[in-house]
C-alpha cells in the first residue's frame, strides 16, 4: 500500500512538471527583445554595433545577423544556443541574453560601398509555440553606408605662433562635416563660420610650457566617423618666463592665507602655517582652476569684441604671464607654481575697464581670484577680473570696451590691492600682451577674418 502511495504520488509530482512545462514552454508568446545601446543608422568603417537580444522566459534558440546591400548579403553573426536537457527542460534554453559589440566593415570580407544598406536581425526562442518552431523576432533596419571623410583645405598663409599666445586658422570644410577645427596636442578648438566671406576659421592657443614645435592639425569628422586631418604648418616664437621668488611669512598667511581658507567651503584650517599655505595655493588653486573651465564653456558663437583689449589706465605691470613663481617660507622653498595673466596695479580701489566688448558670463566669488568679472567676446575668447574690491554687473549684462566692471582689490589670493587680468581662449590661459597690442590683432585676426 505504502509503495503504491509512493508510486500516485510520483505521478502527481510528474504529471504537476509537464503541467508547468506546458504553461511555460507552449503559453510562451513573447518573442525575444531586440534593443540598440548605440545609434546606427549613418556608418562608417569605425561605427560600433551594439545591440542587445534577451528572452527571459524560454531562452534564445538563436541569433542572426546580416547585412544587405546591392542585393548582396553579409553575416555579421550567427549564434546557436544549447538544447535544453531533460532535467532543465522546464526553465528552456540557459542563455537568456546575448550581446553583440563589434565594427561590422572592420571585416573587409564586407565591401565598403557606399549608399542605403538594411540591418537584418532575426532572434527565436525554445518556446513550444508555433508546432515547437517558437517565437521569433525580426528586426529590419536602414541605414546609410559612408566611408568617405570631409573635405578640407586650409586657407590662411604659413602662420607665427608665439608661446602661450594664440593664432586664427582659416579653412574650408564641405557641408557633410558634423565636427571640424583644431587639434594642438589633446587640445580641441572648434570652428566656426567667417560671416563676411566663405569657409570657417578656428583660434587655437598654443600651450605656454611647450617649448618645441608640435603637430598642429586641421580636422574634420563626419557624422559617421569618418575623419580627415592636414597639417598646420606655423614657425614658433619661444620664449623665456621669468622666475620670481615669493616670500611667505606669517603675516601673510594670517591676513590673506586664513581668511581665504575661513570663507571656502572646499578647504579647513590645520594650524600649521605651510600647511594652511599649501592648502590655499594648490588645493584651491585647483579647485578654482575646475569651476573657471566650467564657467568659460559658456561662450557665443559670434564675434562680439573689437579691435585690441585695453590695459587698465594708468596701470604699472607687477607680474607678467608665465612668470614662474618659487615660494619660500623661512628660506625654505615650499611650493612652485605658475602666473597665468597680467597684475596690475593703478591707485587703491581704481575703476576697472572692460578690455573689450562682450557679455558678463561670471561675477562674484571665485576662489582664489576672489570677487571676479568673467566676460565672454565670443567664439570662445572671454577675460578675466580678479581680486575686485567689488564689481558692478551682472550675469548675462551686455558690457561695451571701457565700461566699469568693478573696482581693484585684494579679495582672494592677493597680498595687495591690483588687478589680476587673464585672457582666455576655450579655457586655456593665454598671453593677454597679444590681445593688447593693435598691429598684432589686425595682422593675426582682423586682416584673416
Amino acid at each position: 500500500m505504502v509503495e503504491k502511495k509512493a508510486i500516485v504520488t510520483g505521478l502527481s509530482v510528474l504529471a504537476g512538471l509537464v503541467t508547468v512545462i506546458i504553461v511555460l514552454r507552449v503559453f510562451d508568446g513573447s518573442p525575444p527583445n531586440v534593443t540598440f545601446s548605440m545609434p546606427f543608422d549613418v556608418v562608417g568603417s569605425k561605427t560600433t554595433l551594439r545591440l542587445h537580444v534577451e528572452d527571459m522566459r524560454t531562452g534564445l534558440k538563436s541569433v542572426s545577423v546580416t547585412i544587405e546591400q546591392g542585393g548582396e548579403r553579409y553575416v555579421i553573426a550567427d549564434k546557436k544556443f544549447e538544447d535544453p536537457r531533460w532535467y532543465t527542460i522546464w526553465k528552456g534554453g540557459s542563455e537568456k541574453q546575448f550581446t553583440l559589440d563589434l565594427i561590422p566593415y572592420a571585416n573587409r570580407e564586407i565591401p565598403r560601398k557606399e549608399g542605403d544598406a538594411t540591418l537584418i536581425i532575426r532572434a527565436e526562442d525554445y518556446s513550444w509555440r508555433h508546432l515547437s518552431r517558437g517565437n521569433r523576432q525580426d528586426v529590419v533596419h536602414e541605414f546609410r553606408a559612408k566611408f568617405r571623410a570631409p573635405r578640407l583645405e586650409r586657407l590662411s598663409a604659413h602662420h607665427v605662433i608665439n608661446q602661450g599666445g594664440a593664432e586664427l586658422v582659416r579653412y574650408r570644410v564641405s557641408g557633410d562635416a558634423v565636427h571640424h577645427g583644431i587639434e594642438v596636442e589633446k587640445l580641441f578648438f572648434p570652428g566656426y563660420p567667417v560671416s563676411k566671406n566663405d569657409g570657417y576659421f578656428a583660434m587655437l592657443a598654443f600651450p605656454f610650457t611647450e617649448t618645441k614645435h608640435i603637430p598642429i592639425f586641421l580636422v574634420a569628422r563626419d557624422e559617421a566617423g569618418n575623419q580627415s586631418k592636414i597639417p598646420v604648418s606655423y614657425d614658433l616664437v619661444k620664449k623665456i618666463w621669468r622666475q620670481r621668488q615669493i616670500n611667505i611669512d606669517d603675516r601673510f598667511i594670517d591676513r590673506t592665507v586664513h581668511p581665504l581658507i575661513a570663507q571656502s567651503a572646499d578647504i579647513d584650517e590645520t594650524g600649521h602655517p605651510v600647511s594652511d599655505f599649501l592648502a590655499a595655493n594648490t588645493t584651491l588653486r585647483n579647485i578654482t582652476n575646475q569651476r573657471l573651465a566650467e564657467i568659460v564653456k559658456d561662450t557665443r558663437p559670434q564675434q562680439l569684441w573689437s579691435g585690441a583689449f585695453l590695459q587698465l589706465s594708468n596701470s604699472q605691470v607687477q607680474a607678467l604671464f608665465a612668470d614662474r613663481r618659487d615660494y619660500y617660507y623661512n628660506g625654505e622653498k615650499i611650493d612652485t607654481k605658475d602666473h597665468l595673466g597680467y597684475d596690475l596695479a593703478a591707485t587703491q580701489n581704481a575703476p576697472v575697464e572692460a578690455g573689450n566688448t562682450g557679455v558678463v558670463i561670471f561675477a562674484g566669488d571665485l576662489g582664489l581670484y576672489g570677487n571676479s568679472v568673467i566676460i565672454d567676446h565670443g567664439y570662445g575668447l572671454q577675460s578675466l577680473y580678479g581680486h575686485l574690491a567689488s564689481f558692478t554687473v551682472g550675469l548675462e549684462e551686455e558690457i561695451v570696451k571701457g565700461e566699469i566692471v568693478g573696482y581693484t582689490g585684494s579679495t582672494g589670493m592677493a597680498g595687495g590691492d591690483h588687478l589680476h587680468f587673464s585672457m582666455l581662449l576655450h579655457g586655456q590661459q593665454v598671453n593677454p600682451i597679444e590681445w593688447w597690442d593693435r598691429r598684432w590683432v589686425k595682422l593675426h585676426i582682423e586682416d584673416r577674418l
